[in-house]
């Protein structure tokens, strides 16, 4: 059972690192602009729980005195660089280390 779970493990993480590949394509990057344009986002708990995944502090991607998502302040880091390369960089082998 545990050689399956490693080895399921090893399959999710060669996945990721194709995505992270095409990540850089000019076809994402289009997207991640359009959405950058949109006024109003569904599902911003998760855009909020991924931000906040990807190392983004909590006061820095919500509204004051709230728990709503600011998405004004929010939707110009899909167009940052800084964004694209914490994407790339995320390191998701440090969850399973021991």
């Amino acid at each position: 059972m545990n050689n399956e779970r490693v080895y399921e493990y090893e399959q999710n993480c060669l996945r990721l690192e194709r995505v992270k590949k095409q990540i850089r394509s000019q076809e994402v990057m289009d997207w991640l602009a359009l959405l950058s344009q949109y006024r109003i986002v569904q599902h911003q708990k998760f855009i909020k729980l991924l931000l906040i995944f990807m190392g983004y502090q909590e006061r820095d991607i919500i509204k004051k005195y709230t728990s709503e998502l600011d998405w004004l302040k929010i939707r110009s880091y899909f167009v940052n660089e800084e964004f694209i390369n914490k994407i790339i960089s995320w390191n998701h082998r440090f969850i399973f280390q021991t």
